[in-house]
């Protein structure tokens, strides 16, 4: 039984860093940054999908916003946020979102605090609002905590288990056609 629990334990955790690594890539994220993001999110009761939402909203408008669109450089010239280092590049997603917690946590709960966060990070940006509120040092600390639990995903790992799941996968297959060549026979 515990032979049993082990391996179901493990599997679970296989497939949550497939899931967290093909995420990662579909958000525009390092799958480092998103496992520590998304520890924060989880204690803040955001799910994966609307933290990736927001992301990736959140990088499209850094990116116009470098790009001289006006509407999303106004959202973070509204909160006093750059989006680029001292050097000139741009900053990752996770330095903002920690950046824009800094300035929520100071904001009434409101409806500039709310349009502000759907204008920067869509739709997902309301229900981002509680992570948030944390501050820069409560979203730090939290995203630290991550790193503490020994729960950061680094990039080797996921595509380990994306190549682990996806073998699973093609041998499951292989049964299937061995299945499809009997029923022919038969």
């Amino acid at each position: 039984a515990a032979l049993g629990a082990i391996s179901v334990g493990v599997k679970r955790t296989i497939d949550e860093a497939d899931n967290l690594s093909k995420s990662a890539q579909k958000f525009g994220i390092p799958v480092e940054e998103l496992s520590r993001l998304k520890h924060a999110a989880d204690l803040s009761g955001v799910s994966l999908e609307t933290l990736g939402k927001g992301v990736q909203r959140l990088s499209r408008n850094m990116i116009d916003a470098e790009m001289g669109l006006k509407s999303p450089q106004r959202a973070f010239d509204a909160l006093g946020i750059s989006i680029k280092n001292t050097d000139g590049t741009l900053k990752s997603a996770s330095q903002i979102m920690t950046e824009i917690a800094g300035k929520f946590s100071n904001m009434e709960d409101g409806a500039q605090k709310t349009g502000l966060a759907m204008q920067l990070f869509g739709r997902a940006g309301a229900e981002l609002i509680p992570m948030f509120n944390s501050g820069a040092d409560g979203l730090a600390a939290l995203m630290a905590e991550a790193e503490q639990l020994g729960i950061v995903l680094d990039s080797h790992t996921g595509r380990a288990a994306e190549a682990f799941n996806d073998n699973l996968t093609r041998l499951g297959r292989t049964k299937d056609g061995l299945y499809m060549k009997l029923a022919a026979h038969l």
